[in-house]
This record gives structure tokens, C-alpha cells and sequence, in this order.
């Protein structure tokens, strides 16, 4: 069902891109007619223009590919994957490690399932078993599930849906923040649907996603289940004594409300909890996942004292400023363990080692300040820092204790492979939790380091 794209707008679109473009403009799913006045530059409308006749291009190139189709497609087996990072995806230059968690007992997905994942970091498609990484998923149901005239037929559509850009150019803004989904993803899924009823088993996205989710999301019947895979667990909001709650923060949680989402696969019961109070969706609780699986054997040597976790801080311009997510906050996180760690090794009489782990590397948006103290604590052998490679489960199984800013991922971890594993600050700006994890005060912190290191 088609309707204006606004009030008095000749343009139609489809009540599903109207969802999407509502997201993308307004954070919400409100009313359409009050989707807020925003202007796309010239030029942008320009690139806009260019890059979809490019793309055209590209579609038309795949029906001459060399690669026999496949247009058989087995009932209820394919999965779509949205919205990883390249760093998620591959693991050693290889999509192995991925594939062997995808099919893991966790998700109810076997070899049979037929799994294509969208990676725009890449530009040819990679291929382990049954699993496809690939630059554009419809491009890939473009090329490889449609018979030559379906691919005809969808050519010509991409060329009305561009004359239709072309001639709104003055008229509407809004049709440009979702022109690759105007002309080409919609219809391409509109024809899998028209030619296969109910052969897609799974949509899976990320909270890379969480403010709006592929087009595919919110077409109806499209897939048996829409799924949101929680890859952290630090989406629960921060608990401040007196902080209000910030714009980003109530858009964040408008977007929880407004998700085009069936299912959600979360790793603790807090975080589905939280969860229940916005959304009437299924939410299974899966543990951990970070894309790949713990080796089956772990090596619980422990060659590592004390494992720090860390969120590296914005910069002073960001949203977080006056947040937890501050340089002040991360330096007393870490003052505080290297200060603890020292008076127990001296009550013990004996060197302990701290090691820190980042998450990523460093970026633009992170604090200069805080990239050259974590610098200058190394140089001085405070501490060391562990590649950002390193296998998560390999170095908790390995580590003594495990000590995450608030409230990091790997904690959780620790405490599934039973290591000795707490969230900790001592900034007087939290509330006071009443998590059996989590402790809030310099003087527990060295009890606890001292009790787990002192056996």
C-alpha cells in the first residue's frame, strides 16, 4: 500500500519505506505528516543521483556474470545478516571462526541454512560452507535467485525509481536519505517475496542498527522471524544520582520502543529485564556472543594477575562529556586498580601483573588525554596492553582476575568461565547498585583483588 511521502506531496511510497524514513528522520515512528523540515544539500543530491545510476550499472553487469544461477531455493532455509563490522566478521583473515558460531547450538541454524552477510567493507563476496559474505545482499538475490527476466524486469523498475529521484529533485528532501532503498532494495526484496512465499527463515541485525533497521525490517511476511543480536551488554542505561536524562539517551530509548524486531537474543537476564518494559517482543537469553565460540579445550594456566577491561573515553566535544564516559572517570578507574594493585603486592610481597585490553583501536572521537596516560603507563611498565586480537575467552580462561569498566561485556566472560571477574568504579556521580559484581568503593576493590590473589 503506497501513500504520500508527505502532506502534499505527489510522490508515493510504500507504507514500509514511510516506517523507515520516519525512523531516519524523527528518531521515532510518530505520525509521517510530521516528519521534521530537514534540507539535503545540492551537491549531495547530485552525488546521490550519480551513485545510483552507478549502481544501476553494477546490477545490469551481474546478468552477464559467468557464475551458473541458482534459483532453486529451499524452503525456509536462507538467513540475511545485517549490519556486522569487518572486525566482527573476520577472524584471522577468515570467516571460519564466524561460521562455527553462527551454526552453533545457540541460534538453531545448521548447514542446511543458506547465510549471507553484509559486509560493506568488501568488495569481492567470500565464501566458507554455507556461508556468504558479500558487499550487498540484494545485489546478491539480484544475481544469484532471479531468473533473467525477473533481473529484466527489475532493471527497468530501477530505471523509473531513478526518473522518479531525477524529477523530485526540487519537490523533496526526504526521498534522498532513502534512495538506495526507493530504487533498489525494497523491490529486490519485493520480487524474492513474489517469486518464493515464506523462504526466508531469518533476518538478523545489530545494535549497530538499533535506530532503524534494513528495509527488509519492515516489510511484513518478508522473513519468519526479524531477530536483534545484542553482541554487548552495556545497552542498559547508566544510573545517575542527578544527571538528567539526555536527548540521545530518550531517542535511544524511542528507538528500543519503535524496532521492527520479532526477536532478541540477549546475554543476561538484567539485560532482558530492561528490555520487557519497552518491547512485547521474545527475548531469549543466549549468553555471550561475540561472534565467534570459546575453544573447545581452554588452557586455564594463569599466566595474566589482573585483566583490565576499559571503555576508552570520548573527547570533550562529544555527547558523553558529562557522562561516566569522560577522561576524570577513566583515569581514577584506572589510578584506582594500579594504586590497589600496588598495596596488595606489598602486603603479599610479591610482584603482580596488570594488563589492559581496548576494545578497538584508538579513534578520532577518543580522548587524546586518555590515549597518552594508557601510553605513558606502559612505557613506565604499569602495565601492559594486550593485542586487540587477542581471543577473548583464551585471555580471561588465562587471567586471575578480571576487573571492566562499567558495564564491559567481558566480565560477563569471566563469570561464565568462572574466573574471579567485577565491574568497578569509585565515581561518586553513580547511584549506589545493589550488584553482588559490581563494586563502587577503592577500600572493597583491594579486599577483592587481595582475597582472589592472596590463595
Amino acid at each position: 500500500m503506497s501513500s504520500p511521502l508527505t502532506k502534499n506531496s505527489k510522490l508515493y511510497i510504500s507504507s514500509y519505506m514511510q516506517r523507515l524514513l520516519n525512523k531516519k528522520v524523527n528518531l521515532n515512528a510518530s505520525n509521517h505528516s510530521e516528519l521534521m523540515q530537514i534540507k539535503v544539500p545540492f551537491f549531495k543530491k547530485i552525488k546521490m543521483i550519480l551513485i545510483t545510476f552507478i549502481i544501476i550499472l553494477l546490477y545490469f553487469t551481474k546478468i552477464f556474470r559467468i557464475t551458473p544461477k541458482k534459483n532453486k531455493i529451499r524452503e525456509n532455509k536462507i538467513v540475511l545478516i545485517y549490519s556486522l563490522t569487518k572486525d566482527q566478521i573476520f577472524k584471522d583473515a577468515s570467516i571460519a571462526k564466524l561460521h562455527d558460531f553462527l551454526i552453533s547450538k545457540k541460534f538453531n541454524m545448521t548447514e542446511e541454512n543458506e547465510i549471507l552477510i553484509e559486509c560493506r567493507g568488501i568488495l569481492r563476496s567470500r565464501i566458507y560452507s554455507n556461508l556468504i559474505v558479500t558487499l550487498d545482499i540484494p545485489l546478491k538475490i539480484f544475481a544469484t535467485k532471479l531468473s533473467l527476466k525477473g533481473q529484466l524486469k527489475l532493471l527497468l523498475v530501477f530505471f523509473c525509481k531513478l526518473t522518479i529521484l531525477v524529477k523530485s529533485f526540487n519537490n523533496s528532501q526526504y526521498i534522498y536519505l532513502v534512495f538506495r532503498e526507493f530504487v533498489f532494495d525494497e523491490n529486490v526484496y519485493f520480487a524474492i517475496v513474489n517469486k518464493n512465499k515464506n523462504k526466508i527463515n531469518k533476518i538478523i541485525t545489530t545494535p549497530t542498527a538499533i535506530q532503524y533497521q534494513p528495509i527488509s525490517f519492515e516489510i511484513p511476511n518478508f522473513a519468519v522471524e526479524r531477530v536483534m543480536l545484542w553482541y554487548s551488554t552495556n545497552s542498559i542505561p547508566i544510573k545517575y544520582k542527578s544527571r538528567k536524562t539526555s536527548i540521545f539517551e530518550k531517542n535511544l530509548e524511542n528507538s528500543f520502543r519503535c524496532m521492527a524486531i520479532d526477536t532478541h537474543w540477549v546475554w543476561t537476564n538484567e539485560h532482558k529485564k530492561y528490555l520487557k518494559k519497552m518491547t512485547n517482543s521474545a527475548i531469549l537469553v543466549k549468553g555471550s556472543m561475540i561472534f565467534y565460540n570459546p575453544p573447545k579445550k581452554l588452557d586455564n594456566n594463569k599466566k595474566y594477575d589482573v585483566v583490565i577491561f576499559d571503555v576508552t573515553p570520548q573527547n570533550s566535544k562529544s555527547l558523553f562529556e558529562d557522562s561516566i564516559y569522560s577522561f576524570p572517570v577513566a583515569k581514577e578507574f584506572i589510578e584506582d586498580i594500579i594504586e590497589s594493585v600496588e598495596l596488595v603486592s606489598q602486603r603479599l610481597d610479591r610482584n603482580i601483573g596488570i594488563y589492559i585490553k581496548h576494545k578497538r583501536n584508538f579513534a578520532p572521537n577518543h580522548s587524546s588525554k586518555y590515549i597518552a596516560y594508557i601510553d605513558m603507563l606502559a612505557k613506565n611498565l604499569q602495565l601492559s596492553v594486550l593485542p586487540l586480537d587477542s581471543d577473548l575467552y583464551e585471555t580471561i580462561a588465562a587471567s586471575k582476575i578480571v576487573i571492566g569498566f562499567p558495564f564491559t561485556s567481558p566480565v560477563i566472560i569471566g563469570q561464565e568461565l568462572k574466573v574471579p571477574s567485577i565491574h568497578y568504579s569509585s565515581t561518586n556521580t553513580l547511584v549506589k547498585y545493589n550488584h553482588a559484581n559490581f563494586i563502587q568503593s577503592k577500600l572493597e576493590l583491594r579486599k577483592y583483588i587481595e582475597s582472589n590473589l592472596g590463595k
